[in-house]
């Protein structure tokens, strides 16, 4: 057995950059955090969100939702939407639709 759970128990993963860990962090204002989550360096934002997300009170009374563009893609934007939330979010550069989004906030 690897000591410490190896490199997925300490959410390290290996990219371009050699190790690295990515943060996601869901808050519903300035001072209030709501969840964190670490994941490996080489995996995409979709999960950090997906398990971010999940920690969020059902009852929340969150507008908008401001995220960097590491987290554009339509399923993200549809399960915000669902729950009535406006994604505020740049599109990725290979998008094929242009998406508009509320870039003062």
């Amino acid at each position: 057995m690897k000591k410490n759970g190896g490199q997925a128990a300490q959410a390290l993963g290996r990219s371009r950059g050699g190790f690295s860990t990515k943060i996601h962090a869901g808050c519903i204002n300035e001072t209030i955090g709501v969840a964190l989550v670490l994941t490996g360096g080489e995996r995409s934002d979709m999960p950090g969100f997906d398990a971010v997300f999940a920690q969020f009170p059902s009852d929340n009374a969150l507008e908008d939702a401001v995220m960097d563009k590491g987290y554009d893609s339509n399923h993200i934007r549809a399960k915000l939407q669902d729950k009535g939330i406006h994604p505020v979010l740049p599109p990725k550069s290979n998008r094929q639709e242009a998406i508009e989004y509320d870039k003062d906030k």
